[in-house]
């Protein structure tokens, strides 16, 4: 759902994200990112990433930038993505602050991990646009930009691939969950990569014999190398 159809529709994240000038859906996916980042169970990854100040600046400046530029659906973001690239190849570049994509998120990132107003006196180039700092946001972004795309660059077997996996997955938590509604007994007998997985909701077996035997009394349901069976 894009970020303008979020707002026509007065989705509740709306409420969250009121200033039309950000992107609804990217700043929600920092805001989660970090939130996460920060549960209790997650102190030694998230220490083993941001260390000290130095390591909390980079990497919310690299989240930051990384995410926003993912707005793709909007014109003024992609136009000053292009004229950011533009100006970075220029070593004697005039940088006009509008170029800086983190202009409008300076509170956001510094609440999102932690950082004092001290990190601006301790650091403070790494809060002034500068050609190598520009140079560096426009490799984040690119590289991010790449990434989101890259998919419909790779051959067809690798792609059926991945999706036939991550569709079974899918399919799976949300017949688990229908389950779960529906206070009914489901049996679920799978075969999947020689994996044995036995949960309340169902089990996923290394025997696609045995899957092909309980199916004459189930529905069978084939999902690439996948065999689900369901039992009313």
């Amino acid at each position: 759902m894009s970020n303008k159809i979020l707002r026509e529709t007065k989705h509740p994240l709306t409420e969250m994200y009121k200033q039309d000038q950000i992107p609804i859906a990217e700043k929600h996916s920092i805001d989660i990112a970090l939130e996460l980042l920060f549960l209790p169970e997650f102190d030694l990854l998230r220490l083993a990433i941001i260390p000290d100040t130095f390591a909390k600046i980079q990497f919310a400046k690299t989240l930051f930038q990384s995410i926003l530029v993912t707005d793709i659906a909007s014109p003024d973001r992609v136009k000053l993505g292009v004229e950011r690239f533009n100006v970075a190849q220029d070593a004697m570049g005039e940088y006009d602050c509008r170029l800086c994509p983190l202009a409008l998120y300076l509170q956001d990132l510094f609440k999102g991990v932690g950082l004092g107003e001290s990190a601006k006196e301790q650091y403070p180039d790494e809060f002034v646009i500068t050609h190598k700092g520009l140079q560096k946001c426009v490799r984040n972004e690119h590289l991010m930009l790449l990434s989101d795309v890259s998919h419909l660059t790779q051959g067809w077997n690798n792609f059926i691939k991945w999706y036939v996996s991550l569709s079974c997955i899918i399919r799976l938590h949300v017949i688990t969950l229908l389950s779960t509604i529906m206070s009914t007994n489901l049996h679920l007998i799978a075969s999947l990569t020689g994996t044995t997985v036995c949960t309340k909701s169902f089990l996923i077996a290394g025997r696609r014999g045995s899957a092909k035997i309980l199916a004459r009394d189930g529905l069978m349901v084939k999902l690439g190398s996948l065999i689900i069976i369901y039992f009313p």
